[in-house]
């Protein structure tokens, strides 16, 4: 049946289809194969996998439809001496990457290693990249020893999204800002833009933030240029704006206007690691009058609840137009309560997205008292993430589950599959445990659906994976797979299937910062 249906249609299925299926289809025969094999090589991460495999993939034909590539420092790549033929093997390829859109290094080439020949190589590829002139979003960490060593970061133009980890300790740290600024000025239309450094510095080294604002206005202002119209900026360590900061460097506290315009912002993101051993305290917190004209922000991410954060998400323009709040870690490293229930204090039904992230092992407790204190007096919440413990992980399917009837997304964050299972689980044996439980939970989401005015759950994440549920014609016959569930209908007594499906490839980048946290929670 499927083969009688048109190529368009079936390529748009194929957007919803997650890889292993696709991979599946493309074995039932060649057409389908020289269909969907374009989709397949469409967002390569290269995570956890053999140097030979990522050789092979780079050798073949279908490079040409790769439109992201996503690299790691994964335990696969546990010798250095593995790096230089992936390296070689990009270099070597890099001419047919003809679709190539987006490129995340993740910490792969962020070593601390000096030889000549891999600063050399890791220069070029970045200059072949920038030269493909395809690129739109960029993501790279270039450590302290390869910018001494004479690694630059080349002229890439017309960047829609751009993330930057840069390390500022060795001498040649200007030269990085100028490139930066050469970045940005040939990026007039970039929407997104994350800054962090990857080290601490001292106090001869001057704040990252106002060297990289005084080269880009000087630059901009002789080119008659206007500033970023940024929807998203993300500052992290290094480049957090200060108390005080503009007074140090004879700014007004708007300074961040010569950058981007903040009445266009839609999403920040302001995360401080608080690394005890900085040189200068003046280098934390966050002044939350600088960011007075984000009349439009709906979205922020924070690393932790302080009362900078508070002042900030009480300003004016805040109060109604703050839909979504990320907190990375919301207790100290101590186990202690931080001040989360703070910003719900007073009714805020302007939230409808909570994402809370930490390492919940340090204090077990507090994943329970955040839900009770919080979430369960949000019933306008439409989507909530969180590390579980075994004992949230039961609040969650008791309470959560059961009286929050807006919820459409729910994400179980950290190693669920073990704390539910007890034990530790294969790579494989985790994601079958992980799809069962997502099962459960829209099962039981769909059984109060029916009964009661609650709202479909569409996504559900448990650890990493995240998964979706699709109503299945009453004539479908493999209704004994594991993956599917039946909920009768009150009404008409009739019953209503239902199967679980991982997400796809495409649709999951959406979800990379939760995916991410997830990771972190472990």
């Amino acid at each position: 049946m499927l083969q009688e249906l048109p190529d368009e249609l079936l390529l748009v299925f194929g957007e919803f289809v997650c890889q292993s299926s696709l991979a599946v289809l493309c074995r039932v025969s060649k057409d389908f194969n020289e269909l969907f094999t374009p989709l397949l090589y469409r967002n390569i991460q290269m995570d956890n996998v053999p140097v030979d495999l990522f050789k092979k993939i780079f050798q073949g034909l279908h490079v040409r439809h790769i439109r992201h590539l996503g690299l790691t420092s994964s335990p696969s790549y546990r010798y250095e001496n593995e790096r230089k033929p992936t390296l070689d093997g990009m270099l070597s390829s890099i001419q047919n990457l003809k679709s190539l859109k987006s490129f995340d290094a993740g910490e792969f080439f962020s070593l601390r290693r000096k030889e000549e020949d891999h600063i050399t190589n890791y220069t070029r590829l970045l200059q072949q990249l920038a030269g493909l002139g395809t690129i739109r979003d960029l993501s790279l960490d270039i450590s302290s020893s390869h910018i001494s060593h004479g690694a630059v970061i080349p002229r890439f133009s017309n960047l829609q999204r751009l993330s930057l980890t840069l390390g500022r300790e060795f001498p040649g740290y200007s030269n990085t800002d100028e490139a930066i600024a050469e970045v940005l000025l040939s990026s007039p239309d970039l929407t997104h833009l994350c800054l962090r450094t990857d080290e601490s510095y001292g106090e001869d080294v001057p704040s990252a933030l106002m060297c990289l604002i005084k080269i880009y206005e000087k630059k901009r202002k002789q080119r008659s240029l206007s500033p970023l119209k940024l929807t998203h900026l993300q500052l992290e360590n290094g480049y957090l704006p200060c108390p005080g900061l503009h007074k140090r460097h004879g700014y007004s506290v708007d300074y961040l206007s010569h950058l981007t315009d903040l009445t266009t912002l839609r999403s920040l993101g302001l995360v401080d690691d608080d690394v005890t051993d900085m040189f200068n305290e003046l280098d934390h917190g966050v002044d939350p009058q600088v960011f007075a004209n984000a009349i439009q922000l709906h979205r922020l991410t924070i690393g932790s609840y302080t009362e900078e954060i508070e002042q900030l998400v009480e300003l004016p323009h805040l109060k109604d137009t703050l839909s979504e709040i990320e907190i990375s870690q919301y207790y100290d490293e101590e186990g202690c309560e931080d001040q989360i229930t703070a910003v719900f204090r007073t009714t805020r039904p302007s939230v409808k997205k909570l994402v809370l992230g930490g390492g919940v092992s340090k204090c077990p407790g507090e994943a329970v008292n955040i839900i009770k204190e919080t979430v369960l007096k949000m019933p306008q919440l439409e989507m909530f993430a969180t590390p579980i413990t075994r004992r949230s992980y039961d609040m969650v399917i008791q309470q959560v589950l059961l009286k929050m009837q807006n919820l459409t997304s729910l994400f179980l964050l950290g190693e669920v599959a073990s704390i539910i299972n007890r034990r530790r689980l294969s790579e494989k044996n985790e994601e079958s445990r992980c799809a069962k439980e997502a099962k459960r939970i829209f099962n039981i989401n769909r059984i109060l659906v029916f009964r009661k005015e609650f709202r479909p759950l569409r996504v559900v994440g448990v650890g990493t994976h995240i998964f979706v549920c699709h109503l299945l014609s009453p004539h479908f016959d493999e209704k004994s797979q594991e993956d599917v569930f039946s909920v009768k209908k009150a009404e008409t007594l009739t019953l209503a299937w239902y199967k679980v499906v991982k997400l796809s490839q495409t649709e999951t980048l959406a979800f990379k910062s939760i995916i991410e946290l997830s990771r972190r929670c472990r």
